[in-house]
């Protein structure tokens, strides 16, 4: 299943969303984002993910608001035929 992932990293206060809506909390959000992020491999034992395609990996030097956020998301919902709820 494809999906758009958007992440903020910032710490303690960092975030993933999947597709939008209300961000991954526990394991799979904040706690595991505070230490960085590693594209296409996990932050445990670091084995690659398996059948993952990226098609489009947007990066800003600043944390997003909710409402550039909401921006990027849509964009990438149209251009891709995806699915983004609005955070």
């Amino acid at each position: 299943t494809a999906r758009i992932f958007c992440g903020i990293f910032n710490g303690a206060s960092s975030k993933l969303y999947l597709s939008g809506g209300t961000p991954a909390s526990g394991a799979g959000g904040a706690d595991s984002l505070a230490s960085g992020i590693r594209i296409g491999r996990d932050t445990g034992a670091g084995t690659a993910f398996t059948n993952m395609e990226a098609y489009e990996i947007l990066i800003y030097d600043s944390a997003l608001s909710a409402a550039n956020l909401n921006l990027v998301g849509n964009y990438l919902e149209t251009k891709w035929s995806l699915t983004w709820t609005d955070v």
